[in-house]
Formats: structure tokens, sequence, C-alpha cells
């Protein structure tokens, strides 16, 4: 028979799903997800060359342009790798037919010079695009097959291409780079992929780490020492069985497994973030904790502090399990390859999100009850008080530096989306969001706080006695 709080978990689920394909369905008319259609135009990458001019050839860098670049072309794949290679014959070929007319063109030498630094540059050019290419297609190829000589192959023309890009610089100085190509991008880009290994490590390491305490914690899978019970315990229950979190149970080792969970969600963002960014992590990382040290300061227990920090922590541990369980398959980068350009994948990840978001709430709404004596509607008015909060930082966050600057700066380290610049159509377009978001958040936060305020203070505690009934 399904119990009244299993059938509350089941509708929260339900919902969680429904939000989650809505999500879904909103995010296919997005321009991100759209961008094979506007920014590779044939004459790009067909491996025509009329010319020895080589500024038309475009260099790709974010993760969004070069998955799509790669999905359109891998049926093509080694075409697509030789034909830079090919130009560079083509090129080398017409630079000798030049040099051996030199006697038809001896009596025009400055014309024979301007031909012939032309050439050079134009073969400069195309040997930085072979690198590029063949490191970007092997990586991709990697990423959405894991076939292991792929690998070697793109961290060998990675190397190349950075080696490369530094001689050009030197040897061309006012015209180092082609124009129109965001060379920091690229580079950086370059070690996000060289990261790629060292991400995957430390993805299932961490993922290892938290599955194993959450098997652990499994009731009378560990015996219990004494009296007091194993602290992976707690951590099982405030999961999947948040009623049966009392005051009553003594635990061992939990200000230790509480300094682990919030150690192990910072350290994953780092991971997510393939070690290129300390910023990001700090701040996100701040911003999502934001609602646990609120709840855990407006709760009022002082006597327990690292079993509530625990038991806040669990579902927040349980949405970086599956972020970082598809980081741990081939790195951050293999998640983002499949969000961008596969829409069964998109969908499918949206709808656990949105799940485990609900099911978060769901658990914050049962705990806050159990740990500060007060009624449902109390409860729920202390979760919305600190989601209205967390939501009023970020308002006030973006307002004060803008929302497109702080995409850019997020995207500086990520190289996610292209734009780094401020040039037109701008990060915000890209991504159909609106600059004055920031202000429609701070609104919407307010309000939330606001109510949520209200009903709090109208909500007084219930006797303490009341910790040890279900969660009701």
């Amino acid at each position: 028979m399904i119990t009244r709080n299993a059938l509350i978990s089941i509708l929260v689920l339900m919902a969680g799903l429904i939000a989650g394909y809505f999500a879904f369905k909103l995010s296919e008319d997005l321009p991100v997800f759209r961008i094979q259609e506007t920014v590779f135009p044939p004459g790009n990458w067909n491996g025509e060359w009329e010319e020895a001019d080589s500024s038309g050839q475009k260099f790709f860098g974010s993760s969004v342009e070069l998955s799509h670049l790669y999905e359109a072309y891998k049926s093509d794949f080694q075409e697509v790798v030789d034909r830079a290679g090919l130009a560079m014959k083509e090129i080398s070929f017409r630079k000798d037919m030049l040099l051996r007319s030199g006697d038809t063109l001896a009596a025009l030498p400055e014309e024979l010079d301007r031909q012939m630094a032309q050439w050079e540059y134009s073969l400069d050019v195309l040997r930085l695009l072979d690198y590029y290419t063949r490191y970007f297609m092997h990586y991709y190829l990697w990423l959405d097959t894991g076939h292991l000589p792929a690998s070697v192959d793109y961290k060998l023309a990675m190397g190349q291409f950075r080696a490369t890009v530094a001689y050009h610089r030197q040897k061309y100085e006012e015209q180092a780079l082609p124009q129109g190509a965001e060379w920091e991008a690229l580079m950086q880009g370059t070690r996000v992929a060289e990261q790629s290994d060292r991400s995957v490590r430390w993805a299932r390491v961490v993922t290892v780490i938290l599955l194993f305490m959450l098997l652990m914690g499994i009731p009378r899978f560990i015996r219990d020492r004494g009296y007091r019970k194993f602290a992976g315990s707690l951590y099982f229950d405030a999961l999947f069985r948040p009623g049966k979190v009392s005051d009553l149970n003594a635990w061992h080792s939990i200000p230790r497994l509480a300094l682990a969970l919030v150690l192990l969600y910072l350290f994953g963002g780092v991971i997510l973030t393939s070690f290129v960014s300390w910023l990001i992590p700090l701040v996100l990382g701040a911003l999502g904790l934001f609602p646990v040290l609120f709840l855990m300061l407006i709760m009022g227990h002082r006597r327990k502090p690292a079993e509530v920090l625990v038991s806040l922590m669990a579902p927040k541990v349980l949405i970086l399990v599956l972020i970082l369980g598809i980081a741990a398959v081939r790195g951050p980068m293999f998640f983002w390859y499949h969000f961008w350009v596969s829409p069964w994948f998109r969908a499918l990840f949206l709808g656990m999100f949105a799940m485990l978001i609900f099911h978060k709430v769901r658990v914050h709404m049962v705990l806050a009850r159990k740990s500060s004596h007060r009624k449902r509607r109390g409860a729920a008015a202390m979760v919305g008080l600190a989601a209205g909060g967390q939501f009023l930082v970020l308002g006030v966050l973006l307002r004060m530096f803008g929302l497109e600057q702080s995409l850019l700066v997020m995207n500086r380290d990520l190289v996610l989306l292209p734009a780094w610049g401020s040039a037109p159509p701008g990060t915000c377009t890209l991504m159909g969001l609106s600059p004055e978001l920031p202000l429609g958040f701070l609104l919407a936060a307010g309000m939330v706080f606001s109510v949520s305020l209200v009903l709090f203070l109208y909500n007084r505690k219930e006797p303490a006695h009341s910790s040890l009934r279900g969660p009701g």
C-alpha cells in the first residue's frame, strides 16, 4: 500500500518532470540551439581556394559552435580533416610556379615580393587552420565515441596549433593573426580540452565517494556504534526518508561528513569548469549554499548544526552526482556537446534536473518543519524565504554588473558561447535573454520573499514534541 508520504513524493517528482518538459520545449526556440542555421555559411569550410587570400577562413572557438560543426560534418570526418592540408598543397604548388616564373616578373620585383608574401601568409594561415581543424574534429570524435586514437590525435594537433600560433605572432607583428577570430577564446578552448583527462579522473573520484557514502547509509547496512548511528544514514534518510529524521537520533562522524559534503560540493564546481576557473565555482557555489545557511539560521536549531547541514546538503549533493556522473564519462565538454546537439539528451537531462529540484524543495520543507517545529505553512514560508533571498542576491549581482557583462565574464573562462566582445548580436541575444532580466528577477524574488515573510511571522511554532511526528 502506498503511504501518504510516498504519494506526495511521487506527485512532486511528476510535477518536476512536467516542469522539465516545458523547460525543454522552451529551449527549442532559443537561438543558441539553432546556431548551426546561421553561423556556418557554406563557403567557410568547403575547401574551395580559388584565390590565395585566406582572410575569409573562419576559426570557430566556442563549445556550441564546435559541437554543431562536428555534428554537421562528422559523416565526412576524414574529408573535413584533410581539406586544409590539400589547400596547403595547392598553395605550395602555386608558390613554386611563381618562383619558376621569376624571370617573367624580374622587371617587377615589388610585385613579385608582394605576391610571395601573400602566398606565404596564406600558407601560414592554412597551417593554423589545418592544426586547429584536426584538433577539434578529433577532440569531438573522442567526446562522441570514446575513440582512444582520437584522444592521442587531438592532443598532438592541439600542441602543434599552440606552437604555430606562437610562431605566427612572432613572425607577423602588425598582422599577427587573421582578423575576425577571437584568438584568446581559441587558446582558452584548448586549455579546457587539455584538462579533460584531469576532469574525468576527479569527477569519477567525487562521484564514487558520494555514492559510496549514500550506499553505506542504507538503514542497517552498517551496525550502530553503541547508541549512535552511522553518519551516512542521515545522508540517506534526508534524501529518501526525510520524515524519519529525528532529534532523538545520535550520529557519529557527523561534523566530518558535513564538512566533506560542503567541500565536495564546491570542488564539484571546479571540476565542471575543467579546472580553468576558480572564481565561477566560488561565486556560484556560495550562491548555491545561501539557502542552506539561511535555513540553518532561521530554523533556530543550534544544538545540532552539523546534522541540519548534512540534511539540507543531501538533495543538493544528489543533483551534483547527476551532473558529475555525466562528466565522469569523458569530461564536462561531453555533457555540453550532447546538450547542444542532442534534443533527446537535453530533454532527459532537463526532466531529471527539474525533478531533483522539486524533490530538494520538498525535502527542505519537511526538514524545516521538523527542525523548526512549525506547521506546513510556516515550513513553506521558510523555504520561500530562503529561495527568495537567494534570487534577490542573484538579481542584485546581475543588476550591479549587468547581465551581458556577467555572462561575458563567465564565458571568458568556460568558452561555451561565442561573442566574447560586446559586438552584436551579444551573449544575451544569442541565449534569448532580455537585458532587463535582472530587474524581473528582483521583482519576482522580492514578491516571493515578502509573501513568505508574512506567512513566516504569522505562523507560530508547534510544541516541541511535535517533531516526533511524521511530516504529515
